[in-house]
């Protein structure tokens, strides 16, 4: 397989695992904000000669504009995997936010006429109602967010609220955010001011974003739930019907940000390479 250079200013495809030339790669899709390096310890337990290519969210760099919507992240991400494996068959991976793209992505590669032959949800809300308006969520309200994510990780929580950020500026909120992040190890104390410049972008980006999941899809989607995630798993298993005709549910364990990473990243690895066994077995 060979990287290429799309033609909208970065390379969105990240080689994860080289794998065994020519065989199928799986696509991953990081959630809201995050880099594909997320998916780093997934790799690490899943078969080695599978090959394993992350899509990066435009705009982490802190320079690039992040991708307006769901859509146009798609079309960007059909563009490059068409070019990079014109021949299919496609199997796509995406986390949390990543799940629509993954799912707007595989929507555009059927309607193009492609075989997708496995599609993986990982705790990705449903896709809105028709009639859901644009999401109105204030910087501050992403910043808790942000934090709630990381506290994820923690045993003991961040030590700072929406209000530590009230009054800043918007520069003097992310070296706040950094500062806080290197006290709980979550970032190195070394690394340079402005490091959460394009995290903080991106997932601003991302949280706003409304998609109502504007192509249905006719292939198997597996739904795969954090154990630790709570919520109302059956209205997101409805939701998602309303899109994908075949959805298909699994329960992994860990939290949203947890079932990648350790042990419970090696029974997601488990779970995911049994399915993909499946699929080679079928073809």
């Amino acid at each position: 397989m060979v990287q290429i250079m799309a033609d909208y200013g970065y390379d969105p495809l990240v080689v994860l695992q080289h794998g065994r030339n020519g065989a199928t790669p799986l696509l991953c899709i990081a959630g809201a904000g995050a880099s594909v390096s997320g998916f780093f310890e997934l790799a690490g337990n899943l078969p080695e000669d599978l090959p394993l290519l992350g899509l990066q969210a435009r705009g982490l760099d802190g320079v690039k504009d992040p991708f307006s919507s769901v859509e146009a992240a798609a079309r960007v991400y059909f563009d490059a995997v068409r070019e990079m494996w014109p021949g299919g068959p496609y199997r796509i991976l995406g986390h949390s936010f990543g799940g629509w793209i993954a799912f707007e992505l595989a929507g555009l590669l059927r309607t193009a006429g492609c075989q997708v032959d496995a599609l993986f949800l990982v705790d990705s809300e449903a896709p809105y109602d028709r009639g859901s308006t644009a999401r109105q969520i204030g910087r501050l309200e992403a910043l808790e967010q942000l934090v709630g994510l990381y506290n994820l990780l923690l045993a003991s929580r961040l030590r700072i609220t929406r209000e530590d950020f009230e009054g800043l500026d918007e520069r003097a909120q992310i070296a706040r955010l950094e500062q806080e992040l290197m006290r709980a190890g979550l970032l190195p104390r070394n690394a340079p001011r402005g490091s959460l410049d394009g995290v903080v972008t991106v997932f601003e980006a991302n949280v706003r974003t409304t998609y109502h999941g504007s192509r249905s899809f006719d292939g198997p989607v597996w739904l795969v739930n954090a154990a630790e995630t709570g919520g109302d798993v059956d209205a997101r298993v409805s939701g998602w019907r309303r899109t994908a005709a075949k959805v298909c549910c699994a329960t992994v364990p860990g939290n949203h940000v947890t079932m990648l990473l350790g042990e419970n990243a090696a029974n997601l690895a488990e779970w995911v390479t049994r399915k993909l066994e499946s699929c080679s077995a079928k073809a």
